[in-house]
């Protein structure tokens, strides 16, 4: 608070009215981190998140569904609706055989 105090030459207890009251509105997201804050925009904050939850799930699904999600994001492929894991390799092959970048 301080640092932000210091850079906007204003009193440090300005800073802490106004934080608090971003916050209050959720304007803003505060977070501690050890002796030290983050403060996030909510809508970055959200963002970031989301992007945290959709890693860890895609670093924990099997490996199929790891490069199926790969593809669609990244290629636009879609499965077939009926899909068939035991053929999948083959599906898969064909997919990224396809420059799509």
């Amino acid at each position: 608070m301080e640092a932000a105090a210091s850079l906007l030459e204003v009193e440090h207890v300005k800073v802490e009215t106004a934080l608090a009251t971003l916050a209050a509105q959720h304007r803003v997201v505060v977070e501690s981190q050890g002796e030290d804050m983050a403060i996030y925009l909510t809508p970055l904050h959200m963002a970031e998140v989301n992007v945290a939850r959709r890693l860890e799930t895609l670093i924990n699904a099997p490996r199929q569904i790891f490069l199926l999600t790969w593809i669609r994001l990244f290629c636009g492929y879609r499965a077939p609706p009926a899909w068939n894991w035991p053929n999948a390799a083959g599906t898969i092959k064909k997919a990224v055989t396809v420059k799509c970048w």
